[in-house]
């Protein structure tokens, strides 16, 4: 913003042609102002010289000073910007002043109007325009008729030195009327020129700033040009650089490859597609075969093998013509100098991918690979001489197997019918050694046989659903007598939240838990063993069950456990003689594991004992069966009972079944302190006992119980073995006998029937009925299919011990004539048979169709899965294994029976 001196010489500076009106008229009223203003000054100051006394002077002066006072406040709105307003104010007051002043003072206004008049006209003309001159002109002219009016009536004196008169005044009005066109002509010429002059300089100024814009673009496109040449020239300079870096680089590589070509074991060479000749080879020689004696595909042919020569004419043709690479290098034989056929392998390569289609140059290598054939040779040889090893060991361990199986069938089979008769003591031991040592062989024979099957990676898993809980006491069962005769205590527990009903391999499962269970009581002289059972639920039905086998044995040191997984391998060779093993039962189990989904590991403390995790993923059965577990829990709920246990981990087992089962339990180490519970509550009514085979030990103990001041239902746990105790503890009321292992089904059983004899108990298996009876209940007509005369006798003893009078054939051939004279129902079918085998002959009897079909049971020494199968195949119905006893038989019957009813 400028300042006030700046802005009053504006004020006072002459404005150009180009200069608006505004800006014309606050110039003239300024000067005009400050010309009124210093007179007023001056004319002041000679007053008070002259010491001025008249009245009418000093009136005068007032009004005069007054009058040009105003005027110095019209000149401050101009300078604020309000110039259009302050000039006609001005012209106004100069005609008032000129006017007033002699009209108020001396009575008339005839003197002053030729000034007024005549001031008025060209000041307003100059200051604000024609249109205001025309204004002022009829104003002007009113006046001089109001003047002369006023005079012709007297209403004012004339005092000037002649009155106004008609003549004046018409003179006045024609002087001001030639006035104002003569000003009104000046101002419009003026005001022509001025717009004619704006126009020219706006032009100017127009052709001024677009000749600034051109030359400033001018300016910024070429110092955009000046910018790009030199981008340009760098671009170039660095493309230059760039280039000649590529040049020396790709002749350096050039170099490069051509040494790494010279230098490689492969023959390279580039070869002219037009004229099949070889522009290029990495060495001098091929075979012993100078470059000049292959320099084309056509020299090159004389040497190849005429087997080979059409496959490699077509394969080199299809590439030279079309450019489609085979990604599979081409074998072919090679004659070298000295009359050799070596096996070479090539590969092409379009060396121009521009024109892949239509190449102009090939890349070949070609690599001697003789010594790589002789070697695969070698190999193929060694691999079918090592498969043929490993075949004829599993023909030969599945033949031994066979062959021991056979015999064995009838060491098992005679032992559990002589166990049948009426034998002393002595007689039953020896029986049962023999029937224990051939369980025994025929457990090792069983080993080799899945060790074999592990080897060769055939060993396999099926799926079917089972029942966990039986399939582990089955499992118990089978080490139970073991177990007691070593005094040792047997203890297990299922986690009531894992499914009783899963889909796994019943058979695999119950192989794990029987070999480490073994091991177990094997490697333990005192103590306790305990198999733990729970699970994680994983997702959908899927469960991961966790086995944990505790023992209080010789334990294992800590550098010793990967050991004991090896197959062949234990811990101490010492144990080996002192407990006897192969060594495969623990690499047969872990690899067993795995193919169930989990694994196998041991935590082991030296002269401590040890403990073997195992897991299996299973999924739980579609329908699971109701057990002890949800069946009649009302009647078991707030019961009190007393749980008597010498061993720690028994008596927290049975405690814990007790209280999930919302039963009040309370725990007793010795006799004696359950008794004392027993006579001091008298609420308590139920106690469970963990006692010996002793029946001293036992007669005391109800001797005790029979002296309590209220009768006490007892439940005695007893080892497997003591049998002995069952006539003592049946003349005892409110007493019963759990032998063995004791499962939560059994255990709630018992309780059950003690506390709500009216609630269904659990028992999908009714007890096995031999004799008549279970002919009678399962009657059929039966062929037996044997050759071995042992294996015929065992067989049709075990018939006749379930009540049944089979017919006997001696092979295949046989069994069809038999089949073809007499309808049977079922057929027992050895499958290992001279003249016809029991596959062949199911086979011809599956073709007969118009022939009664009996429900054929195979009845074999191989007792693999593959075998399994294979007889299945072929049509029979169902399979039980060599060495068979009497459980195995009656339980195949008894299906084949069900069958049969249900319309098989």
């Amino acid at each position: 913003m400028s300042s006030p001196v700046a802005r009053v010489r504006n004020l006072f500076r002459v404005p150009g042609a180009g200069a608006t009106s505004n800006t014309r008229t606050a110039y003239f009223l300024t000067v005009l102002a400050g010309a009124s203003m210093a007179g007023v000054v001056i004319l002041v100051l000679l007053m008070s010289l002259s010491n001025m006394r008249a009245a009418d002077d000093r009136q005068l002066l007032i009004m005069d000073v007054a009058l040009f006072a105003a005027c110095g406040a019209l000149i401050v709105l101009a300078w604020r910007g309000h110039a259009r307003f302050a000039a006609h104010t001005f012209a106004v007051l100069i005609y008032l002043g000129s006017v007033l002043p002699t009209l108020l003072v001396f009575g008339t206004i005839a003197s002053p109007t030729n000034m007024g008049f005549f001031i008025l006209i060209p000041l307003s003309g100059l200051m604000l325009g024609s249109r205001a001159a025309t204004r002022y002109f009829w104003l002007s002219a009113f006046s001089i008729v109001i003047i002369y009016a006023m005079e012709a009536f007297g209403v004012t004196a004339s005092v000037a030195y002649y009155p106004m008169s008609f003549t004046l005044a018409i003179a006045l009005v024609a002087g001001l009327a030639l006035n104002t066109v003569l000003i009104r002509l000046t101002l419009h010429d003026s005001e022509t020129n001025a717009a004619e002059a704006h126009a020219a300089v706006s032009a100017l100024s127009k052709s001024n700033d677009e000749l600034r814009r051109s030359r400033s673009q001018l300016e910024l496109a070429r110092t955009q040009l000046e910018i790009r040449v030199q981008e340009r020239t760098a671009a170039l300079d660095a493309a230059n650089r760039s280039l000649t870096t590529e040049v020396e680089e790709r002749q350096r590589s050039e170099l490069r490859f051509r040494r790494l070509a010279e230098r490689s074991p492969d023959f390279i060479f580039v070869v002219a597609v037009e004229s099949e000749e070889w522009a290029y080879a990495n060495r001098a020689t091929f075979l012993g075969h100078p470059i000049a004696a292959l320099s084309s595909r056509n020299k090159l042919a004389h040497y190849i093998h005429p087997d080979d020569l059409p496959t490699f004419a077509a394969r080199t043709g299809t590439v030279m013509t079309t450019g489609n690479v085979d990604p599979d290098a081409l074998e072919f034989r090679v004659c070298d100098d000295q009359g050799n056929w070596h096996w070479i392998q090539s590969r092409e390569t379009v060396l121009d991918e521009e024109r892949k289609e239509a190449p102009s140059q090939l890349l070949i290598t070609m690599s001697d690979v003789t010594a790589s054939k002789e070697r695969e040779a070698a190999l193929r040889t060694a691999t079918l001489v090592a498969e043929a090893a490993v075949q004829a060991r599993s023909d030969f361990v599945a033949n031994m197997s066979h062959e021991i199986r056979t015999p064995m069938n009838g060491v098992v089979g005679m032992s559990d019918l002589l166990l049948g008769t009426a034998l002393d003591a002595e007689q039953r031991d020896f029986v049962e050694t023999i029937r224990h040592s051939s369980h025994a062989l025929l457990a090792i024979i069983n080993d080799i046989l899945d060790f074999s099957k592990m080897e060769a990676g055939a060993l396999k898993v099926a799926h079917q659903e089972l029942n966990l809980g039986r399939c582990i006491e089955d499992a118990l069962d089978v080490i139970a007598a073991t177990v007691a005769v070593k005094g040792l205590d047997l203890h297990f527990y299922l986690d009531p939240a894992t499914p009783e009903v899963i889909n796994s391999d019943e058979h695999r499962l119950r192989q794990v838990l029987i070999n480490l269970l073994s091991n177990a009581v094997k490697f333990t002289e005192q103590g306790e063993i305990t198999l733990l059972v729970d699970s994680t639920q994983l997702e959908n039905t899927k469960y991961r069950l966790h086995f944990a086998i505790q023992d209080t044995g010789v334990g294992i040191p800590a550098d010793q456990i990967e050991h004991v997984f090896r197959p062949f391998s234990q811990v101490d060779f010492s144990y080996t003689r002192q407990h006897g093993g192969t060594g495969l039962g623990l690499a047969i189990s872990k690899h067993i594991c795995q193919k169930l989904g989990g694994d196998l590991w041991l935590e082991s403390v030296h002269g401590q004992g040890s403990t073997f995790h195992f897991t299996i993923v299973a999924a739980a059965g579609a329908a699971q069966k109701p057990n002890v577990r949800n069946l009649g829990l009302p009647f078991l709920q707030q019961q009190r009972l007393v749980i008597c246990s010498s061993s720690d981990t028994g008596r927290g087992i049975l405690m814990n079944y007790a209280i999930r089962w919302g039963m009040v339990a309370v725990a007793a180490q010795t006799a004696a302190e359950a008794l004392q519970v027993l006579r001091t509550d008298p609420t308590m009514r139920t106690a469970v006992f963990k006692i010996s085979a002793d029946p001293d030990a036992l007669a005391a103990l109800l001797a005790d119980l029979a002296t309590l001041p209220h009768p006490i239902n007892t439940v005695l746990c007893a080892p497997v073995t003591a049998v002995q105790l069952r006539p003592l503890v049946a003349a005892s009321a409110g007493c019963e006998l759990l032998l063995g292992p004791i499962g939560p089904t059994e255990f709630g059983d018992a309780l059950l029937r003690f506390s709500a004899p009216q609630a269904v108990v659990v028992n999908p298996d009714p007890p096995q009925q031999t004799g008549q009876a279970f002919a009678d209940r399962y009657p059929a007509k039966i062929l037996v299919v044997e050759d071995n005369a042992v294996n015929q006798k065992v067989m049709m003893r075990i018939l006749e011990r379930l009540g049944y009078h089979p017919a006997l054939a001696s092979s295949g051939a046989d069994a069809l004539a038999h089949v073809m004279q007499s309808a049977f129902d079922i057929i027992l079918m050895d499958v290992q048979m001279p003249v016809m085998d029991g596959l062949e002959a199911t086979r011809r009897l599956r073709a007969m169709p118009s022939m009664p079909q009996p429900y054929v049971i195979a009845l074999t020494a191989a007792a693999t899965a593959e075998d399994r199968a294979r007889c299945l195949a072929v049509g029979m119905d169902d399979f039980v294994p060599k060495p068979a006893n009497i459980n195995m038989v009656s339980q195949a019957l008894e299906r084949a029976v069900r069958t049969m009813l249900a319309g098989r």
